[in-house]
């Protein structure tokens, strides 16, 4: 019985991006133009009026682009959620791979910055 409630607790705590951490999937996109704007991702293709913020979900990255043509097309990019693969490292010594794979699977182990300003 004692080997199993060390067992899962193991386990429990094996995933720290999983289970505690976890990964920003929501953005919130300012819009500081004077033109509207679209997001496109995993989520489809939101529109975001001029002077205005809309949070956006998405796993993936984010493309934006302007009405106006003389504005760029800036990609919103995912980084890799540092914290939560350091933590899964530690327990990785001792449980192989089952910690960084438990992120993996449940797309933890990258995140989207919290808030983006867009200016043109």
């Amino acid at each position: 019985m004692k080997k199993y409630l060390i067992l899962s607790t193991v386990i429990m705590f094996s995933a720290c991006g999983t289970m505690g951490i976890g990964s920003n999937k929501i953005v919130n996109i300012n819009n500081n133009s004077d033109n509207q704007i679209t997001a496109t991702g995993e989520m489809g293709t939101i529109k975001i009026e001029p002077k205005t913020s809309k949070s956006v979900e998405s796993k993936n990255d984010i493309i934006l682009n302007s009405s106006n043509k003389r504005c760029n097309s800036p990609i919103i990019q995912r980084k890799p959620n540092s914290v939560a693969i350091i933590l899964d490292v530690f327990p990785g010594l001792i449980l192989g791979i089952i910690p960084i794979l438990a992120d993996a699977v449940t797309d933890n182990l990258y995140k989207l910055p919290a808030y983006y300003n867009y200016e043109c």
